[in-house]
């Protein structure tokens, strides 16, 4: 089904179905146990077929705040291609580097290899790690694999987070103008957002938290009364939670400040199916992952222990604590503010000021509205919950809060801002400081961002001009369209024709050395020399969570981890560990029960009966004394040495 509205309207649908198919085309093989870059491709074809060929019906355009003025339309359509082109081009600057990130090597992308590897969806345990990430649902790995399966490497997965920047800006787009911001205005503070610190930093990093944004900015945006009164609103709003939901544990941090929009469905009097629909798509999406963890544990959040009033409610391997850095004012104001995916101090200070200025001007419909209460409560109650349970001082879980902030800017605006050129000032006050501190402006710094805007500022004048004469030349616009779109795709296929396989040797050439070695140090060279072994032998680790680069650049190595403790073969099969730990302390503690009560015997027989060739012992890991390396000492005539340096030891197994 099709609603018609103005295209900007119409985009944050289109990108929500599209991260909907490559969710479905993932893990519906998955589940099947018939995963692979065939089936994927089949699955989302066939998704798409049905998609496009569904019987449209045309029903009246639901934009809030019409483009009533050809400036808007204008601003609208050149923030957007700034946008896109802006955060592209970041993207771009970083292409042949690996994947880097510390989450993105030990659970994300191994996860998506595993899957791929095995043909399913399977649990992928996290040693030595938060075993929390074992649980997690994993909707961003589901993302990764989609784009791993049609090269076989992961070059095209470097910016899995991308796609989800534009789906911010067209939600968050969306939900400006529901409240009843100017088109022109909201597009300004929307491109304000995307190219603000937390959100550019991210887009380059290999998580999933613009993701959990993107879909979370859905779920409100589609809380407006005219969206959730359009034949596609019990969908959006389903589909977009159940995406939420699905992306990993930490969402649970953003679904208590969705409560303030309860009473969204009943002031438009959805109907007893709109309720079922949504609850339907909500549950179909993301119940399987927690569904799960209930058979294996009984717990949908495992291992999380859950407690109410000093009771146990669900049992867990342990139960969290705040972290410590949220304690005081001035230690949370610091993280808040000038930590590399933190809002600076200057937007910052806007961002407040206006949220303010929203509360004075609209504070008589904070009972009646809910997407105005949800902007300007929305954030105070996510910081509230984030400083009174986050177990760790990570900015990235308040991203969701910077969205609403952002919202409550265009809230201030239209509330005291009549003139429309003073909006355009009000919109560049909040527009200029959150751009001027995604990057640093000085040294090098300042020259990639002179490049970033410079070519951002070609391709948004290109698009305008290809606009225009669409506009002025509405009888040649089929054929414009048709040789345009043509051309492109030829130029396309030429370039990707002749570069890709010089673009892959290189990303494989600089993998290791240098690009690994500027992160993780003497590791890289281990990493290096894993690269030289037969790709399809299995390879058993020791002491590290850092287990993608050992996989192979094309994957094909499996990888294992055999634990050394006694009667211990999945996490879920570890003593609960006492007390409660905070983000920084659950790694460490797991380390330690993981390398305690050692059985020799035992795992030597494992190990030999994995299929293991190879096994690397890292050396200052996860745990200051791997058990394994006194294991392998005491039989050494079943371990050849082929690699030693400081980071590690790599042995081949004798049969």
């Amino acid at each position: 089904r099709r609603v018609a509205t103005d295209w900007a309207d119409r985009a944050a649908d289109v990108l929500l179905l599209n991260f909907l198919v490559q969710y479905l085309a993932v893990t519906l093989p998955g589940v099947l146990g018939i995963l692979s870059p065939l089936m994927i491709a089949i699955t989302t074809l066939a998704l798409s077929a049905v998609l496009y060929f569904a019987p449209a019906r045309v029903v009246p355009a639901a934009a809030a705040v019409p483009f009533t003025r050809a400036d808007d339309r204008w601003v609208v359509l050149a923030c957007t291609l700034f946008a896109v082109a802006y955060v592209a081009t970041t993207g771009w600057e970083q292409r042949p580097m690996p994947v880097m990130a510390n989450d993105a090597v030990t659970y994300h992308f191994p996860a998506a290899v595993r899957w791929l590897q095995t043909g399913r969806l399977s649990l992928f345990e996290t040693w030595f790690f938060n075993p929390a990430n074992t649980y997690s649902p994993l909707a961003g790995s589901t993302f990764i694999a989609w784009w791993i399966a049609p090269v076989g490497n992961d070059v095209l997965a470097h910016n899995v987070q991308l796609p989800a920047v534009p789906l911010i800006f067209f939600a968050a787009l969306r939900l400006m103008r529901a409240i009843g911001a100017r088109a022109g205005v909201a597009a300004i503070v929307g491109l304000a957002l995307v190219l603000s610190q937390p959100i550019l930093r991210q887009s380059i990093m290999e998580k999933d938290d613009l993701y959990l944004t993107a879909f979370f900015a859905c779920v409100v945006a589609g809380c407006a009364a005219d969206r959730m009164r359009d034949r596609l609103g019990p969908w959006r709003v389903g589909v977009a939670l159940g995406l939420l939901l699905a992306t990993k544990f930490t969402a649970l941090l953003a679904v208590p400040a969705l409560l303030l929009l309860i009473d969204a469905p009943i002031r438009v009097r959805w109907r007893p199916w709109s309720y079922a629909i949504a609850a339907g798509a909500a549950l179909l999406l993301a119940g399987p992952w927690y569904v799960r963890n209930v058979v294996l544990t009984g717990n949908p959040i495992y291992p999380v222990e859950v407690r109410v009033a000093g009771h146990t409610v669900l049992h867990g391997l342990f139960a969290t604590a705040r972290s410590p850095q949220l304690s005081g004012v001035g230690s949370v104001w610091a993280l808040l503010t000038t930590r590399d995916q933190s809002l600076p101090r200057a937007p910052t200070i806007v961002l407040l000021a206006a949220l303010t200025a929203a509360f004075a001007g609209r504070f008589r419909r904070l009972g009646s509205d809910p997407l105005i209460r949800m902007c300007l409560l929305g954030p105070l109650v996510a910081l509230a919950v984030y400083l009174a349970s986050s177990p760790y001082a990570e900015v990235r879980f308040l991203f969701p809060a910077f969205v609403l902030l952002f919202a409550a800017a265009a809230i201030a605006i239209e509330s005291w801002v009549t003139k429309p050129a003073l909006q355009w000032v009000a919109a560049a006050v909040v527009f200029v400081p959150a751009w001027a501190t995604g990057f640093s402006l000085s040294g090098a710094h300042g020259a990639v961002v002179a490049e970033l805007v410079t070519s951002a500022a070609l391709i948004t004048a290109a698009g305008l001009a290809v606009a225009w004469l669409l506009v002025h030349f509405p009888a040649r616009r089929n054929e414009m369209v048709g040789f345009g779109s043509g051309i492109a795709v030829l130029i396309l296929a030429g370039l990707v024709f002749v570069y890709w396989k010089a673009f892959i040797k290189g990303c494989r050439e600089i993998a290791f050395i240098p690009a690994y070695q500027t992160q993780y140090k003497s590791v890289a060279y281990d990493w290096k020399f894993i690269d030289t072994l037969p790709p399809d032998e299995p390879l058993a680790y020791a002491n590290t969570f850092l287990v993608h680069p050992m996989s192979g650049f094309d994957h094909r190595r499996p990888l294992l981890y055999v634990p050394t403790r006694r009667g211990i073969t999945h996490i879920h099969d570890l003593p609960p560990i006492a007390g409660r730990l905070s983000g920084e302390q659950i790694a460490p503690a797991f380390a330690a029960a993981l390398t305690t009560d050692t059985d020799p015997d035992a795992w030597l027989a494992h190990l030999f009966a994995s299929g293991a060739r190879y096994l690397v012992v890292y050396l200052h890991g996860a745990a200051p004394n791997p058990p394994e390396l006194s294991i392998v000492n005491a039989h050494p005539e079943r371990f050849e040495t082929l690699y030693h340096d400081d980071a590690a030891i790599i042995y081949r197994l004798r049969k």
